[in-house]
């Protein structure tokens, strides 16, 4: 029984010699393993490709560039003042007239009807006039005759040749008559105010009846008819459009951040039918429409066709900037402050840059680059194999 403990001891020892055994071979497994590592060769990557542009201080030209629509100068919606029947529509859409010439004309058998009423109460309102200024006339006359007769008659009496009854009867006609001849005063005077009031009836009506006839306020072309003879005219709807096509301009919104730099007076170019043209921007309304923009107006040269609605175009010049340029697509990144990628030694330093300027080439204007260095355009396989201090190679442009 004594052997027993002393068999599990050594069973016991020999094993924890070779659990010490095993672990030393694993340190030293791996204190080996760290050794050659420490001097086996570091990995070092690849340049990367790199496209490269230099710098370089120049000047910018710059231009914003709009949409613009050509419409006329001189454009008038005719319209009516009156309710009636149309009666006559003497021009369609794309007829050229001359000023004065006939558009449309309203049914005036109403209004006719009512001049020829009033041009009879005229008539017979001068005949009365006429009337009552010879019946006027006549008892002026009677006045002076009896005025005569009064004096005679007084002296008479005074020599006691007459009697006192017939120098009385003589006063009295004298007074009736000119009784006769105030009340005659005031009845010529009513004829006349009534005559007057006629004739500035007439002349209402006859005023009136010019907004039956409509005609041409200058020559042009009709570029829209909405009326129809026998339709009914209302004030304020417009009956025809009439647009002079010798005298147009072209007109374009301007956002709200555009207006310090489009003002009067800038430059404008465009194309016609392949040609160049230049304008100048003639006005701009400070007010902002529904949009937010503000319309700008260019006059065009008297003669130069265009059709109304045309979409035209343009380009409104600005001051020329001198500065550093680069290509836009050297720009990495967004926002205010894009960067840029400069190579020295051979590797790529990022600075951010503030852009001042781009124009519609490609070209922009920035600050934070210096006049000769070389920019990096397009890394090979894109911006994201590039950061600073990164090792590249040029390949140039």
């Amino acid at each position: 029984m004594s052997d027993t403990p002393n068999k599990r001891w050594k069973i016991w020892l020999s094993a924890a010699i070779v659990l010490i055994s095993l672990i030393a071979l694993a340190v030293w497994a791996v204190l080996s393993r760290k050794a050659e590592l420490a001097t086996a060769p570091g990995f070092t990557a690849s340049p990367v490709a790199v496209h490269t542009v230099a710098a370089e201080t120049g000047t910018l030209s710059l231009g914003l560039d709009y949409l613009a629509e050509a419409e006329a100068t001189h454009t008038a919606e005719i319209s009516t003042k009156v309710i009636e029947t149309v009666q006559e529509v003497a021009v369609d859409e794309g007829d050229r007239v001359a000023a004065g010439g006939l558009l449309v004309r309203l049914d005036t058998s109403e209004i006719d009807a009512r001049l020829n009423g009033v041009a009879a109460d005229i008539r017979k309102a001068s005949a009365e006039r006429e009337a009552e200024q010879a019946n006027q006339e006549a008892l002026t006359y009677s006045v002076d005759h009896w005025t005569r007769e009064v004096s005679r008659l007084r002296q008479l009496r005074n020599q006691r040749a007459v009697s006192q009854a017939d120098l009385d009867a003589a006063r009295n006609q004298l007074n009736q008559i000119e009784g006769q001849l105030e009340v005659s005063r005031q009845q010529l005077k009513a004829l006349r105010a009534g005559l007057d009031a006629l004739r500035a009836r007439q002349e209402q009506l006859k005023s009136q009846r010019a907004n039956y006839v409509l005609n041409a306020p200058f020559a042009g072309t009709v570029t829209a008819r909405t009326i129809d003879p026998g339709d009914e005219s209302a004030p304020g709807k417009m009956l025809i459009r009439l647009e002079s096509l010798q005298t147009m301009r072209l007109v374009f919104g301007v956002p709200e951040e555009d207006r310090p730099s489009v003002e009067a007076g800038r430059t404008v170019d465009f194309f016609l039918s392949g040609t160049s043209h230049q304008a100048t921007v003639n006005r701009i309304n400070p007010a902002l429409d529904a949009a937010g923009l503000a319309r700008a107006e260019v006059d065009l040269a008297e003669g130069m066709a265009l059709p109304p609605g045309a979409e035209i175009p343009v380009t409104v010049a600005l001051p020329s900037l001198k500065a550093v340029l680069i290509p836009a697509g050297a720009l990495a990144g967004g926002g205010e402050e894009p960067t840029v990628y400069v190579v020295i030694d051979g590797k790529a330093q990022a600075r951010s840059v503030s852009v001042r300027r781009r124009d519609n080439k490609g070209q922009v204007a920035v600050s934070g680059v210096q006049s000769g260095e070389q920019v990096i355009v397009s890394p090979y396989l894109g911006w994201t194999r590039l950061s600073d201090g990164v090792s590249v190679t040029e390949i140039g442009q």
